[in-house]
């Protein structure tokens, strides 16, 4: 086995085979983790944020979470009093000014008002980097025969066809201001097209949200992502919106804060934004997590409602005292230490992985060598 030179190769095949694969292994894992160093220098940059129905609930404490990482929010809510009250709130928590946190009123349900607020947004802020349809009804908890057709159309309306104007207002901006951007949308029960019983219109809006955002991935430009929210049981308004004391009891066991929440989503969906990808789906109550949660059921059992269903947990303000605010500026210091920490470690780490390259190449050009000293 010769080469154009008149070298054979047989005996130095495999040598020079495991030094080339070598030179390409370490070459490849260099270049991933130099794709890890951008995304995280990449995530230091501010970002825009509109979450609808962003005045309570998730939403806020999403939007609490954005502002915490330096990040700009425009919040979204039918009334108008809640979006400056969410404001105040949001400054006195978090220590930005009113001009970080920008809010309109807007019915989700009007495509026409979500368009004025994506206008509104997009003269507040400059971009959109983000767009979060956070918006949503649950319904009573009631069999589909017992439902009213005005709780069913207000779920539909508030749900699908919310989610729709958001999403299709967002892609056409990202589109407009030419650097894209990235639309998350709330999952729920009912997302897999598992049945949802006494919450039928619910569970069927969610399952309609899955497969418009399927056949949205395909149709969305490179720059544009589109993507899935999913906070699992978050203890809100809208869970509790019908639910009965047996309810409430089980709520104990998977059931989370907002701001629980909130603080695990918010940096896995800048993360997602700033790695340009599309696709993504951000799930707080994974498989995992729940069967963490129901292992360890008797010491969740009575977290948030006692054995008669009653309500045992602290308001908002009380939660977010001023010493739990300065506890949320350390665990952000600390966070911030933490990303220096990474970035010094994906330096070292890169530095290692192109002098093993080197030492790759190094054992294929010996070995060329010593073929064609011998021969």
């Amino acid at each position: 086995m010769c080469d154009m030179t008149g070298v054979d190769f047989y005996n130095h095949l495999v040598p020079f085979a495991a030094s080339a694969g070598l030179c390409l292994s370490f070459s490849l894992a260099a270049q991933y983790e130099i794709g890890r160093f951008r995304t995280t220098q990449k995530l230091n940059r501010r970002m825009n944020v509109v979450i609808t129905g962003g005045t309570k609930g998730i939403g806020k404490a999403l939007a609490r979470e954005f502002l915490s990482s330096g990040d700009r929010v425009f919040l979204a809510s039918r009334d108008s009093e809640a979006v400056e009250l969410a404001r105040k709130d949001l400054a006195a928590q978090t220590g930005r000014g009113l001009d970080s946190i920008l809010g309109a009123s807007c019915d989700v349900s009007d495509y026409e008002d979500v368009v004025n607020l994506g206008d509104e947004a997009q003269r507040g802020m400059g971009r959109i980097d983000i767009w979060i349809n956070n918006a949503g009804a649950s319904g009573s908890f009631k069999s589909f025969l017992d439902s009213d057709a005005e709780s069913i159309r207000r779920v539909v309306h508030t749900n699908l066809l919310g989610t729709m104007h958001g999403t299709k207002v967002a892609m056409s901006l990202f589109r407009k201001q030419g650097q894209g951007g990235h639309v998350f949308n709330m999952d729920g029960a009912g997302y897999d097209g598992n049945a949802t019983p006494n919450y039928a219109a619910y569970g069927a809006t969610k399952a309609a949200i899955t497969q418009m955002n399927r056949s949205l991935r395909k149709e969305a430009s490179a720059r544009v992502g589109v993507h899935t929210l999913s906070p699992g049981m978050v203890l809100t308004d809208l869970l509790l919106e019908g639910s009965t004391a047996e309810n409430r009891k089980a709520f104990n066991i998977l059931c989370e804060m907002p701001e629980t929440v909130a603080s695990n989503l918010v940096p896995r969906v800048r993360y997602a934004a700033v790695k340009g990808s599309s696709g993504d789906q951000v799930r707080y109550l994974t498989l995992r997590r729940a069967l963490g949660f129901l292992v360890n059921w008797h010491k969740r059992n009575g977290r948030f409602f006692d054995r008669s269903g009653d309500r045992t947990y602290s308001s908002e303000k009380e939660r977010l005292t001023p010493a739990r605010s300065a506890e949320r500026e350390l665990m952000t210091a600390l966070t911030a230490l933490q990303q220096r920490n990474q970035i010094a470690k994906t330096v070292d780490r890169l530095a290692n992985l192109y002098s093993m390259c080197f030492i790759g190449i190094y054992l294929v050009l010996a070995e060329i060598a010593t073929a064609q000293s011998i021969y």
